[in-house]
């Protein structure tokens, strides 16, 4: 008997998923990861890059493309701006904090103003990427708000402070993981709280 062809099978492409899924914890992987490094935990930033880098800033990318896709305009911004933020703050420690002379950084007071340029370039970013937040259930403003208090500590070297912060959207960031993870596996999301704006 002859073996019967298959059908090939495709992709339908829009067909499904939430990019939430991934880019979320891998937010909040780099998060805790810089958390712990603003506090001294590890002693150098520079062991913190592979995780700014590979953990998040690649997989925030492949969550744009993942959103685009999907046609989810919104949340592919939101986590093509943060995978933006990663892989620009891994070329700033690289660049000028760490190795410094790479963008023409010659001092450590170069260095710390170059980074104090940086962190209010995104604070302000962030905070435009806050205001259609509003209309989301309020965890989503509360971890842009939290984001933007941490680039604003950060310029004005706040570092312990800035940890704390940080800690605290990635605490945020990891119950809005577990409600997005729920409902992918047929449960239904924690309270999220009401949006600010209808």
């Amino acid at each position: 008997m002859a073996a019967v062809a298959e059908k090939p099978q495709g992709i339908l492409l829009g067909a499904g998923g939430d990019p939430q899924v991934l880019g979320i914890p891998v937010f909040v992987l780099g998060s805790i990861g810089l958390g712990l490094a603003l506090l001294g935990f590890p002693a150098t930033f520079a062991s913190m890059l592979p995780i700014i880098v590979m953990g998040t800033g690649l997989f925030l990318l492949i969550c744009t493309v993942w959103s685009i896709v999907l046609g989810m305009s919104f949340v592919a911004a939101v986590f093509g701006i943060f995978s933006a933020f990663w892989l620009s703050l891994a070329g700033l420690l690289l660049g000028a904090v760490l190795h410094g002379d790479w963008f023409g950084v010659k001092t450590a007071a170069d260095g710390a103003a170059a980074a104090q340029a940086f962190y209010v370039t995104w604070a302000i970013l962030i905070f435009l990427a806050f205001i259609p937040t509003l209309r989301l259930p309020l965890i989503y403003p509360l971890i842009f708000i939290l984001i933007v208090l941490a680039l604003v500590l950060a310029a004005i070297g706040a570092g312990a402070i800035t940890g704390i912060v940080v800690l605290a959207f990635a605490a945020v960031g990891a119950y809005l993981f577990i409600s997005v993870a729920f409902v992918s596996v047929g449960g239904k999301p924690l309270a999220l709280g009401p949006p600010l704006l209808k």
